[in-house]
């Protein structure tokens, strides 16, 4: 992770060092989303934990550690320290996560048999069988958690994202597909409660990430992604913690 990072001290790069950010993070924006597990929000019981949590059992294999420092930490993820904080005395409570500091750095590892045996024991629970994971890309989401979002929100909009039909760059467009907010789809972000659905709706709304049209007479509510605000969003996260 120090490796794309890195990007964040943008200004302060010589010319050569910025070539190579500039690659870094073409990187970040092309890399693979983090797939949210469901059930490690539920096994950690906290879903900044559980997200976490997804993104540490991709990128640090079995057996092995990974460095991370709490800037990248803060920074790649868009948590506060305090989160970050409650996630990871959370995790080490719990029994997942390893660590060990190294001067400024935290080395961090998965305490694998702790984990797969709960992870075995919670394989036949509702969420574990029910509940597919959520591709989220890191970087908009760190975005969106830094501007003041929570990570339901993240979930709400990327469920949204994980709907839509594949498009060409030529013919994208500034928004995404038009869906209806009825039942069906209520039924189809039911990872989220009613009420989490509700309020994540509202503030995506209010921050323009979702753009709305309704129906009054045929109570019909239209709703779709605003590519150009997540985009303006997240360039201007880079900006800002670049500096």
């Amino acid at each position: 992770m120090s490796n794309q990072v890195s990007l964040f001290q943008y200004g302060l790069l010589s010319a050569e060092e910025q070539n190579q950010s500039i690659s870094a993070l073409l990187g970040m924006l092309m890399e693979e989303p983090v797939l949210y597990v469901p059930a490690y929000g539920e096994l950690a019981g906290d879903a900044w934990a559980g997200y976490f949590l997804s993104w540490l059992v991709k990128n640090c294999r079995y057996g092995q550690a990974i460095t991370i420092t709490d800037e990248e930490m803060l920074d790649g993820f868009g948590y506060s320290k305090a989160r970050w904080t409650s996630v990871r005395r959370l995790l080490k409570k719990e029994g997942y996560l390893v660590s060990q500091r190294s001067g400024k750095e935290m080395v961090y590892s998965i305490n694998e048999h702790h984990f797969s045996e709960a992870l075995k024991a919670y394989s036949h629970s509702r969420i574990a069988q029910q509940y597919p994971s959520i591709p989220i890309d890191r970087l908009p989401a760190a975005a969106m958690l830094r501007s003041g979002l929570k990570i339901t929100d993240v979930f709400f909009y990327y469920l949204i994202v994980a709907q839509q039909k594949y498009h060409t760059p030529d013919v994208r467009g500034t928004t995404g597909d038009w869906f209806e907010y009825d039942s069906v789809q209520r039924s189809y972000m039911r990872i989220l409660t009613d009420d989490e659905q509700a309020k994540a709706f509202k503030v995506l709304v209010k921050a323009g990430l979702l753009l709305v049209e309704t129906e009054p007479k045929l109570n019909i509510m239209r709703y779709c992604l605003n590519h150009d605000a997540i985009a303006e969003l997240t360039w201007q996260y880079v900006h800002d913690v670049s500096e």
